[in-house]
C-alpha cells in the first residue's frame, strides 16, 4: 500500500511546476485526479492565501489527550439494545493508511448495499494520516447515506432478558485528520455540549506547509521520498475537499489557528454552524404547485438523514375542506411476498399526526401500497388538520412503531409556499 502511495505522489512530483508564485499553481492530468478535479479545465488554478488569525489556543482536558501511538482505527456497529433505529457504526483510533480499505471491507461484510445504510457513523479519533483520512471522508460520502457524529462508544449493562449487550454515547473526540473524514457524513451532526456529553472537533499541531505535522506516517514518508514542495499544494488540496463536502473552504484558516506545536483550535459550535460542519439533520423539503386532473396539486421532493422522499398534496373532488397527503419512499420488501409485506406496513401505519407547537390533531391513515420499490402512504386531512397546517409552522408526523421510525421522515409544512398553497389547491378542485 505505501509503495502505491509512493507511486501516486512521486507521479506528482514536477518541481518546476510549483516554481511559480504561491497564488497559482499549473497542474498536471494526475495533479488534478489526485486533487479530485476534472481531468480537463482551466490550466492554472488560483487559491486563497490563508491568513490565520491570532487567537489563543485551548489546551483539550488531559482526558482527551490522544497520541498516534493508539490501535488503528476499527470499525463495528452497535445499538441500545438491538432495536434498529437506535444503531450506529463506531470508529475508534487512528486513521491509517490502510483505514479506507478497512473501512470498504467492513461494508461488505455488513451483507447488503451500503448506500442503503441509514445508521451514522460516529467518531472518536486523534487523527492521523491525511490523505487517508481524506479518501476515508470520501468512501463515507461515495458508498453511504450514513451521517457522521463526533462520540465515544460505551458498553452499558447487558440486556437482562435477552442478554444483548447494548452501547451509549458518551463525550468524545475527533481531532485533526479526524475532522476531514467526519466531512464525508452527507449530514454532519456536530453538537459541543458540556459535561459527560461534549464533543469535540479540533484541529491539533495541524500545518498545511509543514506535513510532518500534518501526516502520520506513510504519507509524510511518501511526499518526503518524492521530494513534493508540499506548501500552496496541501492548502489548494484542503480547499477543494472542503468545497466537495459541502463545507466552507474558510476553515482553512481555522487549521493555520493549530499550527504551532502545541497549538490547539476547537470548533466552537458557532464555527461549525457557519462554515457548514454542522447540517439541519430534519428533513428539508422543494416544494413545487403544479396542475393535476383539472386542478392543483403541491409536490415535495427532499430527504432527511435516512431517506429520499417525495410527497404530494392535493384536493379531493368533491370536498370543499379536505386535502390528500401521499408520500412515498424506498421500501425493502426482503424475501416476504409482496402482499405479505404490504399487510405488515398496513398494519403498522394507521394514524398521522398533524402539529405546530401545542396544538396537534390526528388523522386516520387511508391507505398504504408498496409499488415498485416505493412504500405509499395515504392520508385524508379534513378541516382540523388544514386549520393547523395554516397557522404556518405545521409538521406531519406518522404514530409508527420504533421499527419505522426510520422509514417514514417527518415532514415540515412550515413554509409560506406550503400555506399558500392550500387555499388554492381548495379553490381550484374539480367538483367543488
Amino acid at each position: 500500500m505505501l509503495n502505491n502511495v509512493r507511486r501516486i505522489l512521486v507521479g506528482l512530483s514536477l518541481v518546476s511546476t510549483f516554481a511559480m508564485p504561491s497564488h497559482a499553481q499549473e497542474l498536471t492530468p494526475d495533479q488534478r485526479r489526485f486533487m479530485g478535479l476534472p481531468a480537463s479545465g482551466p490550466s492554472t488554478l488560483q487559491h486563497s492565501t490563508v491568513v490565520a488569525p491570532q487567537v489563543k489556543s485551548a489546551p483539550i482536558p488531559p482526558t482527551d489527550q490522544r497520541t498516534l501511538a493508539e490501535p488503528a482505527m476499527t470499525f463495528r456497529t452497535v445499538g441500545q439494545g438491538g432495536a434498529s433505529c437506535c444503531e450506529w457504526i463506531a470508529a475508534d483510533g487512528v486513521i491509517t493508511i490502510e483505514t479506507p480499505q478497512v473501512f470498504k471491507e467492513f461494508l461488505g461484510r455488513l451483507g447488503k448495499d451500503g448506500s442503503t445504510l441509514r445508521e451514522s457513523i460516529t467518531f472518536n479519533s486523534p487523527g492521523g494520516d491525511f490523505f487517508a483520512a481524506l479518501a476515508l471522508g470520501r468512501e463515507i460520502r461515495r458508498s453511504t447515506r450514513m451521517w457522521t457524529a463526533v462520540g465515544r462508544t460505551e458498553a452499558s449493562a447487558a440486556d437482562q432478558a435477552g442478554g444483548l449487550q447494548s452501547y451509549h454515547i458518551s463525550g468524545g473526540v475527533c481531532l485533526s485528520s479526524c475532522v476531514l473524514a467526519f466531512m464525508g457524513g452527507k449530514t454532519r451532526n456536530y453538537q459541543r455540549g458540556d459535561g459527560t456529553t461534549q464533543q469535540t472537533l479540533a484541529f491539533k499541531w495541524f500545518a498545511l506547509d509543514q506535513p510532518a505535522s500534518v501526516l502520520g506516517g506513510p504519507s509524510a514518508d511518501a511526499m518526503d521520498g518524492g521530494g513534493l514542495p508540499t506548501p500552496g499544494l496541501l492548502r489548494l488540496v484542503m480547499e477543494g475537499y472542503a468545497t466537495e463536502m459541502g463545507v466552507s473552504p474558510s476553515i482553512v484558516a481555522l487549521m493555520e489557528t493549530a499550527s504551532q506545536p502545541g497549538g490547539v483550535h476547537i470548533l466552537s459550535q458557532d464555527e461549525a454552524d457557519r462554515l457548514g460542519m454542522n447540517t439541519p439533520i430534519g428533513a428539508r423539503t422543494k416544494w413545487a404547485l403544479s396542475a393535476k386532473g383539472g386542478g392543483l396539486a403541491l409536490y415535495g421532493d427532499g430527504e432527511d438523514r435516512w431517506t429520499r422522499y417525495t410527497a404530494e398534496l392535493q384536493c379531493i373532488p368533491g370536498q370543499r375542506e379536505a386535502l390528500e397527503y401521499t408520500i412515498a419512499v424506498p421500501a425493502e420488501v426482503g424475501e416476504q411476498p409482496l402482499p405479505t409485506a404490504e399487510d405488515g406496513y398496513r398494519r403498522q401505519i394507521q394514524e398521522v399526526n398533524v402539529e405546530a407547537g401545542s396544538m396537534s390533531t390526528t388523522a386516520r391513515v387511508a391507505s398504504v401500497q408498496l409499488l415498485a420499490g416505493k412504500l405509499l402512504v395515504t392520508t385524508s386531512l379534513a378541516a382540523p388538520q388544514i386549520a393547523i397546517i395554516r397557522h404556518g409552522d405545521a409538521a406531519i408526523v406518522f404514530r409508527v412503531p420504533h421499527s419505522l421510525a426510520n422509514v417514514l421522515p417527518d415532514i415540515s409544512l412550515a413554509s409560506p409556499q406550503v400555506t399558500e398553497a392550500v387555499d388554492l389547491l381548495l379553490r381550484n378542485c374539480p367538483n367543488n
